[in-house]
């Protein structure tokens, strides 16, 4: 029974989170172009920046969407829905 109602509200969260994501895309006049985007892992290169000193910062992760605006413009979106993990002591 409490499965149940917690997939029912479940389901009711996702339904409006995608409904509200779609209003908001549509309002921006994005389009998606890419999801779960890696870079610096496996065969993926890194995401570099070179400093003004000659350094180069190289990153490593992924980004959940990237979406391309009327305008050719990118908009990031790396979701965060929470952990169960422990915080670090």
């Amino acid at each position: 029974l409490f499965w149940r109602q917690t997939r029912r509200d479940l389901e009711q969260t996702l339904d409006q989170f995608l409904t509200d994501d779609d209003e908001w895309r549509r309002g921006l006049g994005l389009t998606p172009i890419e999801v779960e985007w890696t870079f610096g892992m496996g065969e993926a290169p890194a995401l570099t920046i070179d400093l003004d000193d000659g350094r180069t910062l190289a990153f490593r992760g992924s980004i959940d969407r990237i979406d391309e605006t009327a305008a050719g413009t990118l908009e990031i979106s790396d979701y965060k829905t929470g952990s169960a993990k422990k915080p670090l002591a």
